[in-house]
């Protein structure tokens, strides 16, 4: 029941990540997911239980400014071809890839439960964002 519902959200748009509100079956994956894969380096919703260098996904986090395909890009692949890309040596500081571990349609999910932690206008911006993203980087 979960897949599906993931599928139906990934099938929404181009991006996979839909305008309208994830249904809660999909929140419910985001939140166990999140849990397992994400919570012990980032924290919870309040930030409590983050390593120092990782970032906080919340409201007052730097997350929302992101667009969902670079979000979707750092989560797959990790933080080596971003920091490549922006021409900084590697670190031990790594965010590590996910790719193989998470479907992407798991973590559109873990990216709608991180997106109720957001403000209306956090979600709002960072839909346009995701939207100008795409368009920059359509085939």
């Amino acid at each position: 029941m979960v897949l599906a519902a993931l599928f139906l959200l990934n099938a929404c748009t181009g991006s996979g990540v839909s305008d309208d509100a994830p249904s809660k079956a999909i929140l419910e994956s985001g939140r166990v997911l999140y849990a397992a894969s994400c919570q012990s380096c980032h924290g919870d919703q309040q930030g409590i239980g983050r390593l120092a260098l990782a970032p906080y996904h919340g409201p007052d986090g730097h997350t929302w400014h992101h667009a969902d395909g670079q979000l979707l890009e750092i989560i797959l692949d990790g933080t080596k071809v971003l920091l490549e890309s922006l021409g900084l040596p590697p670190s031990d500081l790594e965010m590590p890839h996910f790719r193989g571990e998470l479907a992407r349609e798991e973590t559109l999910a873990v990216l709608s439960y991180i997106k109720t932690w957001w403000t209306q206008e956090q979600r709002e911006a960072q839909a346009e964002n995701s939207r100008r993203w795409q368009e920059a980087n359509a085939p």
